[in-house]
C-alpha cells in the first residue's frame, strides 16, 4: 500500500522541519475570530474596485486598440490631486509617496516618454513627482527585463517607503516563449509573489490573438491563460470601427463585473492630442432614444386641435396616424412616453407635452 508519506522528502519529515511546516500552516491558518484587515483597492474603474495590493491585474486586447492609452489613465489617477482629471474611466487610492513603477517593454524610448508626458498633463501635472518611476525596456532581453524588474522593485521600496503599484506594458516580454507552460507558470507565480512581497498590485498588459473584427481574441498563450486564472480582475478593450475603445471587465472580475454597454470609453482628440472618455453606450444609446422620443412627441402634437390638450381617444388616433399602427402598438408607444414623462395630463383630463 503507497503512503501518502512516501511522496514527502526526506527533509520535510524531519522533526526540525516538521516544527517549521507546522508553524507556516499555523501562520496561515483562518479564525474566525481573527480577522484579517480589509484591502483597500488600489485601482478602480468607473468607481468600482478592480484589484488590492498583493494581487495580479490584467489588461488584454488587440493591437492599438488603446492599452497604452489606459496605462497613462491609471498613472494620472494616482497622481490627480484634485479628483477631477480625466483618467478615462479609472480612479486610484493615493500613492502617499510610495512608489509607482511602470515598466515599458514595446514602446521606443520617445513613445514611452510620451506616454508617461501625457499621463502627467492629465494630471494636471508640470514636473514627474519623485515616486513615479518610469522605465523603457524594449531594446533588452527577458531575462534582463526581469532582473531590472527585481532590482527596481528593491530599490524603489527602499528609497520611497513602499510600493504602491506596478504597471507591465508588455508582460509577455518578460518570457522567452509564451507557449512555455513550466516557463509561464513559473513567471505568473513570481509576480504573484512579488506582489505579496512587496505588498501592491501588479497590472499586467497582454496582447490578444488576432481575431475577427468587433470580437475579442484569447489572450496569448499559456501565459495569458495562467494569468487569466490567476488575476482578481481581467479587463478586456475592444476598439470599435468609429474609433471609440472600450474597458470593460467581460465577467472575469472577483470583485465587480462591468458590462461592456455600461463600460468607460475613450477616443483620440486631435485637439487634445491625447485620447478623452466619450459617454458609455448605454448613456449614448438612451441621449438617443430620448431626442427621437422628442421628436415623435412634436409631431403628435403638431396639429391645432392639441393647443389646448388632446384627449385619450384623439391622442391615440393621432399616434396611430403617425406610425400605421393599430389601438394595441399606440398603446405601447404611449405608456413609453408617459414613463418618460414627455406626455402629461392637465386638470382638464387632456393630455399635453
Amino acid at each position: 500500500m503507497t503512503l501518502a508519506t512516501d511522496f514527502v522528502p526526506e527533509l520535510i519529515m524531519s522533526s526540525d522541519s516538521g516544527k517549521t511546516l507546522e508553524a507556516m500552516l499555523d501562520a496561515r491558518r483562518i479564525k474566525l475570530t481573527n480577522p484579517p484587515a480589509k484591502p483597500a483597492f488600489i485601482l478602480k474603474l468607473a468607481g468600482h474596485g478592480l484589484t488590492t495590493a498583493g494581487n495580479l491585474a490584467v489588461i488584454s486586447a488587440q493591437a492599438k486598440a488603446g492599452k497604452s492609452a489606459s496605462i497613462g489613465g491609471m498613472l494620472a489617477a494616482f497622481f490627480d490631486e484634485d479628483g477631477d482629471a480625466d483618467c478615462l474611466g479609472f480612479s486610484a487610492e493615493p500613492a502617499n509617496g510610495k512608489a509607482v513603477l511602470l515598466f515599458d517593454t514595446e514602446q521606443s524610448l520617445f513613445d514611452a516618454w510620451q506616454l508617461v508626458h501625457r499621463s502627467m498633463r492629465r494630471a494636471g501635472r508640470s514636473t514627474l513627482p519623485d515616486n513615479l518611476r518610469a522605465y523603457a525596456l524594449l531594446d533588452l532581453g527577458a531575462s534582463e527585463r526581469l532582473a531590472l524588474l527585481h532590482a527596481e522593485l528593491a530599490r524603489a521600496s527602499n528609497k520611497c517607503g513602499g510600493v504602491h503599484c506596478v504597471l507591465i506594458d508588455g508582460v509577455a516580454d518578460l518570457l522567452e516563449n509564451v507557449n512555455d507552460i513550466p516557463s509561464a507558470i513559473g513567471l505568473v507565480q513570481e509576480l504573484r509573489n512579488l506582489s505579496v512581497q512587496y505588498d501592491c498590485p501588479i497590472v499586467c498588459v497582454l496582447h490578444e490573438n488576432p481575431a475577427q473584427p468587433g470580437f475579442s481574441g484569447k489572450t496569448r498563450g499559456h501565459l495569458g491563460s495562467e494569468l487569466e486564472r490567476k488575476a482578481d480582475a481581467n479587463l478586456s478593450i475592444r476598439k470599435g470601427a468609429d474609433n471609440i475603445s472600450v474597458v470593460f471587465s467581460n465577467g472575469k472580475c472577483r470583485h465587480v463585473q462591468i458590462a461592456e454597454h455600461f463600460a468607460p470609453r475613450f477616443k483620440f482628440c486631435e485637439k487634445a492630442m491625447m485620447h478623452v472618455s466619450c459617454e458609455a453606450a448605454s448613456v449614448a444609446t438612451a441621449e438617443a432614444n430620448l431626442k427621437e422620443m422628442r421628436e415623435e412627441v412634436r409631431e403628435i402634437f403638431d396639429t391645432p386641435d392639441a393647443i389646448t390638450g388632446l384627449s385619450w381617444v384623439d391622442l391615440h388616433k393621432r399616434i396611430e396616424g403617425i406610425h400605421e399602427i393599430k389601438r394595441s402598438g399606440s398603446r405601447k408607444r404611449f405608456d413609453k412616453l408617459f414613463k418618460a414623462g414627455l406626455i402629461k395630463k392637465n386638470a382638464a383630463g387632456l393630455y399635453t407635452r
